[in-house]
């Protein structure tokens, strides 16, 4: 019971980039310029760019993924 219990108490995380939402069209053009050079993409992601993977981590495909955290970011975190 104890496993079957962990495996429906899956924990997982999308951490976004900055999207170009209502927050993100408020920017100043020089704080947009800025946060774009700090992505390998050089943009904002659009909102609906978030969803493939929140579908994937609800589906069925993704059964033996937990504990992890699938980044969509546009490769903020590599520069």
């Amino acid at each position: 019971m104890e496993q079957n219990l962990l495996a429906r108490n899956k924990k997982m995380s999308i951490p976004e980039g900055l999207i170009l939402d209502k927050y993100g069209k408020t920017m100043s053009s020089d704080v947009m310029k800025t946060m774009q050079s700090l992505i390998l993409l050089s943009r904002l992601a659009r909102v609906e760019e978030m969803v493939g993977a929140a579908i994937f981590l609800a589906s069925e495909e993704s059964s033996f993924v937990t504990a992890q955290t699938i980044a969509v970011n546009g490769g903020a975190w590599a520069r």
